[in-house]
């Protein structure tokens, strides 16, 4: 950044300006009732060298420091630096955050308002919505809410500052999308979000195929409102049109705007028609990946007797997003369906690069906020960790998925805390939800606190749901931990029925089998966990393996010899590649 650059950023040439004017009405003033009050005639002469003397003091104030609703604070650092490590940004982040108590350069963009006269084209104001924040989230120099922390407020509008302080943010952005035949009309309207003042607002109308440069002036409109600054690289990644096709795009915003998550092999149909309309679609092809590593997390093809179907599902996310990497290699989204694959694959190594460059592309994604947590918290990075995994509550504070990972991450780091109190926000979140009751267990069980977890474990029995069977084997494990074997063989029992019909993974039956006191049995399915890193399979207890790896409950049979031994081979194969 330039000298120059520098003084307009730190607001310099405006404060010299007002000083000027203001300095100019005060000497007219003084000239004006000097002779009605008998002023003496040094008056106005005292009055100017006092301007003058305070004029470089107001600008070495303006240099060095911000007047803020806060007060007088040190100036602001540039929003964005050319390459800061995640640690830095985080130091920054609170600093600001001890300061205000709002996240810095923050903005939640509220989901657009449909206003199409078809009702079948919904899709198009979700996916543009949906695109607008990807392109936000690739400004480091920003905390942009996600989009899961925000659906809410479509079926359920409060008023802006509400909705600014439940989500901790500075600003707020609303809009509305009309899209008929290949016309499209964006209004999108940024508001303050403690007064509910409008800072700015603009109407878009153009073509569809105008929708690229509508999308990259809102975004930039918005980064300068924030006062963050787009690196060359940046900018020109979001000025990139993803496709020359409309018709392409229009797919592609459908794909986006049917929910990934809810309806996967629907968008992902979407997606090979966009493909087939223009094969050099890279974005296209990164969903694809996105979407099919999130298929393989969640275990929506997997069955015990189907093992080949995980594996089928895993070759063809790393093919997607590799095939849009060849294509454009900053795409963020491909980068992070390949650290999710890769780090379930226990490709370890390999995943450790692609979170960083996920990160690097998207500071404010979730997906690869939370991978890289609980990754580097497993490989010991704990400061490292722990900065990610209070980010992701930052940026995605409404939804369970942000504060998962800060249960584990504190366990596994030692900070039961910080473990605790994410649980408890599960909880809030999701009250009826036998899952989230029983991570505020584990919680309470790094605390020492035996009788709180148990009241959990045992409310989170009663909610259990054929759904949520995959937690049972923590539980069993946990009360093994305080001696309750009777309950632990009790919901042994119901596990085992439950594994009948789902995957288990080596993982679950290893904390199912210490929990109940059958060491011997564990380690057998430890060795059997050997066995599918080294085949490279993703495994359904991935997880419950880390926890235990990192013996987080200083369990002593976990000490012995042939556990840590086998602990170590698994873990110094996975790194390896």
């Amino acid at each position: 950044m330039s000298f120059l650059d520098e003084l307009k950023r730190r607001k310099v040439p405006q404060t010299a300006a007002i000083y000027a004017v203001t300095a100019w009405v005060i000497v007219q003033i003084v000239a004006t009732v000097e002779s009605p009050l008998n002023l003496p005639q040094w008056a106005d002469t005292l009055v100017i060298v006092l301007v003058a003397v305070g004029f470089p003091i107001t600008l070495i104030m303006s240099w060095v420091y911000d007047f803020t609703g806060g007060g007088l604070v040190k100036g602001r650092q540039p929003a964005e630096q050319p390459a800061p490590a995640a640690v830095t940004d985080a130091a920054q982040e609170q600093s600001v955050m001890r300061r205000s108590g709002l996240l810095p350069n923050s903005i939640a963009v509220l989901p657009f308002e449909n206003l199409s006269p078809n009702p079948d084209d919904a899709y198009f104001a979700a996916g543009m919505h949906e695109q607008l924040l990807n392109e936000l989230a690739r400004i480091r120099g920003m905390n942009v809410i996600a989009r899961t922390s925000v659906l809410r407020y479509a079926k359920d509008p409060q008023p802006i500052p509400q909705i600014a302080s439940a989500l901790n943010v500075e600003t707020v952005m609303e809009g509305s999308v009309r899209y008929a035949g290949d016309k499209v009309r964006v209004t999108a309207q940024l508001i303050d979000g403690t007064s509910g003042a409008h800072l700015w607002t603009e109407n878009y109308d153009g073509d569809l195929s105008d929708v690229f440069k509508i999308q990259t002036d809102i975004a930039t409109t918005i980064a300068k409102s924030l006062e963050a600054e787009l690196l060359p690289e940046t900018r020109a990644q979001i000025e990139k049109p993803p496709t020359d096709s409309p018709a392409a795009y229009a797919l592609f915003l459908q794909a986006s705007g049917s929910a990934f998550a809810e309806r996967p092999h629907e968008a992902i149909a979407l997606l090979d028609r966009a493909i087939e309309i223009d094969p050099q679609f890279a974005a296209a092809h990164a969903a694809k990946g996105e979407i099919k590593s999130m298929m393989l997390i969640n275990g929506f093809v997997a069955a015990p007797n189907e093992p080949e179907a995980l594996r089928d599902l895993e070759r063809s996310a790393i093919a997607d997003a590799d095939r849009a990497l060849g294509m454009d290699p900053n795409l963020g989204a491909a980068w992070n369906a390949r650290g999710l694959v890769n780090q379930l694959c226990w490709r370890w190594k390999s995943a450790e690069r692609d979170f960083a460059k996920a990160l690097e592309l998207g500071p404010n994604d979730p997906g690869a906020l939370s991978g890289s947590a609980l990754f580097l918290a497993d490989k010991g990075a704990c400061d490292q960790a722990l900065v990610l995994a209070r980010r992701l509550m930052n940026v995605n504070p409404l939804v369970t998925t942000s504060y998962t990972p800060m249960v584990m991450v504190g366990n596994i780091c030692r900070h039961p805390g910080e473990s605790l109190a994410a649980a408890r926000k599960l909880r809030e979140l999701a009250p009826g939800h036998a899952g989230m009751i029983a991570m505020e267990g584990h919680a309470q069980l790094g605390l020492g606190d035996f009788a709180a977890a148990a009241s959990a474990y045992r409310m989170a029995e009663d909610l259990m749901t054929d759904a949520t069977g995959h937690f049972l084997p923590a539980i069993i494990y946990g009360y093994g931990i305080m001696g309750r074997r009777q309950d632990a063989l009790r919901v042994f029992g119901r596990y085992k029925a439950w594994a009948e019909q789902h995957p288990a993974g080596a993982g679950g039956w290893q904390f199912a089998y210490l929990g109940i006191g059958e060491a011997d049995t564990a380690h057998e399915w430890l060795t059997r966990n050997l066995g599918v890193v080294e085949r490279g399979e993703p495994d359904a207890g991935y997880f419950a393996f880390l926890v235990l790896k990192q013996n987080v409950h200083d369990d002593p049979v976990l000490k012995q010899p042939r556990f840590r031994k086998l602990f170590n081979q698994i873990d110094e194969l996975a790194r390896s590649r």
